[in-house]
């Protein structure tokens, strides 16, 4: 762009440099996603001897929105250079996670345990057939969600069990439990055992090689999903402790009586790499990081082989099976309240009015023996 005018004819937009193709001097639009504030709700506050003033009830909320912009092109590629800008960083920071992920998918061993953390999950649970005043006041809850994965012994320790093409497997690996041998690979199985139990695996840089099946340790994971029911929808640092205790109890008695030898030699949990579902607050939640410090301690403490990581990505990239867990989960809930009001019948069951009521019928409806 060419100079700024000053003077006689100051105002009038800057012309274009000699030999610039005047397309650039065009008005043309285009649409931005921006983030507004919501108007605020005001409400009287008492300042007592005519003091009295309008004040906002709660904090502003804010919304994205769709606006419109015109402008010349010059201007458009200004603005999108500023966009671009922050967006390169945010694809490098992207990519890191994506590695990192795909990292300790591959390299993990037995004893390792992935728990990926979704509490974010809100419902309500509505009335179909209602008066007017009880739209406004309706009972919400909370639905703590976390998946945990982890590698098999029994099958990572089988030197004989079958491999299916396709397969994961790390090769030269120790057994169970043992120092890690740092020559060991991953890779993925590419074809059927031959006569003599030779198999054919394709590593991480797309080479090929062949090993005996003993050389190869399996990697099949195994996972548990544990959900609870609350009806505070406040997910603070010590709604996520309280659970997050609770929920290693349950699992461990879990694991030991359904996949014994999985828990590691101790008896009980003392390897856990944890993911949040990057929601923005957890980059804030300070509570939720020194948690990780007690945890340390309590699961064996410094010189131990414990170790406890919390991950978080980048935001709005967090989205994963917790999530569709947690949705199917309102889902079976709100269906079953809909189908007794469309049928004002009790045959299906009762009506679930509380988070309590909620948790009982999920009980019942995901108990194994129903499925």
């Amino acid at each position: 762009v060419g100079e700024t005018i000053v003077g006689e004819g100051a105002g009038v937009q800057p012309s274009l440099r000699e030999g610039v193709d005047p397309q650039f001097d065009k008005d043309t639009q285009y649409r931005r996603y921006v983030s507004k504030q919501r108007p605020a709700f005001g409400v009287m506050r008492g300042g007592g001897a005519g003091n009295d003033a309008y004040g906002s009830g709660s904090r502003p909320s804010r919304q994205v929105v769709l606006e419109t912009v015109k402008c010349t092109v010059v201007d458009y590629l200004d603005a999108f250079e500023d966009a671009i800008t922050n967006h390169i960083a945010h694809k490098v920071l992207r990519s890191a996670c994506i590695r990192s992920d795909r990292d300790l998918k591959r390299n993990r061993r037995p004893g390792d345990f992935e728990r990926n953390i979704d509490f974010a999950e809100n419902g309500n649970l509505n009335k179909y057939r209602q008066i007017q005043s009880e739209y406004w006041t309706s009972t919400t809850y909370s639905l703590p969600v976390s998946v945990w994965s982890w590698l098999s012994t029994e099958e990572w320790n089988s030197e004989t069990s079958e491999l299916p093409v396709g397969s994961e497997v790390t090769v030269n690996g120790e057994k169970a439990h043992q120092t890690i041998n740092q020559d060991a690979f991953w890779a993925r199985v590419e074809s059927l055992p031959d006569a003599d139990g030779y198999i054919l695996v394709v590593r991480q840089d797309q080479t090929t090689s062949t090993h005996h099946r003993r050389e190869l340790r399996h990697r099949k994971r195994i996972s548990l999903v544990y959900g609870g029911v609350s009806e505070d929808k406040c997910h603070y640092r010590h709604h996520q402790q309280e659970f997050t205790l609770l929920e290693e109890k349950v699992m461990e008695k879990v694991i030991k009586e359904n996949f014994p030898g999985d828990v590691g030699p101790e008896g009980k949990i003392t390897k856990e790499y944890q993911h949040s579902d990057n929601a923005t607050q957890h980059f804030k939640s300070t509570g939720a990081i020194e948690f990780l410090t007690d945890q340390f301690v309590r699961r064996g403490g410094r010189g131990s082989s414990c170790c406890f990581t919390k991950a978080v990505g980048c935001r709005g990239h967090g989205k994963g099976e917790w999530d569709g867990i947690g949705g199917a989960i309102k889902g079976v809930v709100t269906a079953h309240n809909r189908r007794i009001m469309v049928r004002l019948s009790s045959d299906v069951g009762a009506l679930i009015q509380s988070p309590l009521d909620e948790y009982k019928y999920l009980r019942h409806h995901y108990d194994p023996d129903r499925w």
